[in-house]
């Protein structure tokens, strides 16, 4: 099976055969879906005319694209929508749940067996979600940490276009740079502090699970948390297998 995720940033083309594990690469969305598959490691030539292919994300044009290099291969139908039988929620209106935050709560959920999770998925946008006995309670979306860098930089006259690395060494900057990155820095961790504080507070032994592109990032500085590098992708086949299964019934 080859999945295909389309996030505002990368976009993942994975392959899972038998067990857990994840042949994955990754690559800028911006690419178009031909060259994508061109850098491609040659033996995937063969997973393309061997094995269906799944394609989902948050980027409506390049799933397009991916649909239209793809159609002459084997594109199975499924039904995405499933997800909301297999985690109840109160989301409204549900279809503007993101296919990202799907993927990672049904890969929290598979891990937690009934249990509590907070799932911090940190990309373009950080997305924080709760789950506690099988129900996905809700969330909160922040911007990610280079989302804020080019909203500065947009949104103001003066402000410098920055590409560096986190993290700040301090909470001040002494000079405008240094000063964004602390403020940046801080900021978001001062958001998943509280979000973190909260859960504890309320779901006391749950779970943080971290996951997407910053999660070695900002690991360090969340001691609470666990890196979980694939969780979309297990959700992702999780509701794959489910939606297939809908299909046929």
């Amino acid at each position: 099976m080859i999945l295909i995720a389309v996030g505002n940033t990368h976009t993942l083309v994975a392959r899972r055969a038998e067990g857990p594990h994840w042949e994955k690469e990754r690559f800028s969305s911006t690419l178009p879906p031909p060259q994508v598959r061109a850098q491609l490691p040659q033996h995937w030539h063969e997973y393309w005319q061997e094995e269906p292919a799944y394609i989902a994300g948050v980027v409506p044009q390049q799933v397009a694209a991916w649909k239209q290099e793809l159609a002459m291969l084997q594109l199975p139908s499924w039904d995405p929508e499933r997800f909301h039988q297999l985690l109840p929620n109160h989301y409204s209106p549900p279809q503007s749940l993101g296919f990202d935050r799907r993927c990672c709560l049904l890969g929290a959920q598979r891990m937690i067996s009934g249990g509590s999770a907070l799932v911090i998925d940190a990309g373009t946008a950080i997305t924080i979600d709760c789950l506690h006995q099988d129900h996905f309670l809700g969330g909160q979306i922040l911007p990610g940490l280079r989302s804020q860098l080019r909203a500065l930089r947009q949104d103001t006259a003066l402000l410098p276009d920055l590409e560096g690395s986190f993290p700040s060494h301090g909470w001040l900057g002494n000079g405008t740079e240094e000063a964004i990155f602390a403020g940046v820095w801080h900021g978001t961790l001062g958001a998943l502090g509280s979000a973190i504080s909260h859960f504890q507070k309320h779901y006391p032994g749950g779970r943080i699970l971290l996951t997407g592109g910053d999660a070695p990032t900002l690991a360090a500085a969340l001691p609470a948390a666990e890196v979980q590098p694939d969780l979309l992708l297990d959700g992702f086949f999780q509701l794959v297998r489910a939606g297939s299964s809908s299909e046929k019934d």
